[in-house]
């Protein structure tokens, strides 16, 4: 399955019409194919291009955070800007966001 990140929208191809994709957000948990407005929904179940974008953001997403983490530990304090540069701005903002990192005068450290 295709799978694409789209800052926190993943565009997911279908398993049976390749090309078609469809417009999955995590964190809302919705989907538009029309499995899932139909028939999951209703019931609160997930679509497999849910599922599958879940399971892209868990595997992907720790891996991208571990290197801005990693990256920020051995440099120290280091220019937003360089690591906006190397890393897409959703990433950085989403380790702000969960305390792993903090911004003070244009600089990333780790948070202690």
């Amino acid at each position: 399955m295709n799978i694409h990140r789209e800052g926190n929208i993943y565009k997911v191809e279908s398993a049976s019409k390749k090309g078609r994709f469809y417009t999955v957000d995590v964190a809302q948990r919705t989907c538009d194919c029309p499995a899932f407005r139909f028939r999951y929904q209703k019931r609160g179940l997930l679509c497999k291009h849910l599922e599958a974008a879940i399971d892209y953001d868990e595997e992907f997403g720790h891996e991208r955070y571990q290197k801005v983490i990693d990256l920020v530990r051995k440099e120290g304090p280091i220019n937003t800007v360089t690591i906006l540069e190397m890393f897409d701005e959703d990433t950085v903002n989403e380790l702000i966001q969960k305390g792993e990192l903090i911004e003070e005068r244009g600089k990333l450290r780790i948070l202690d």
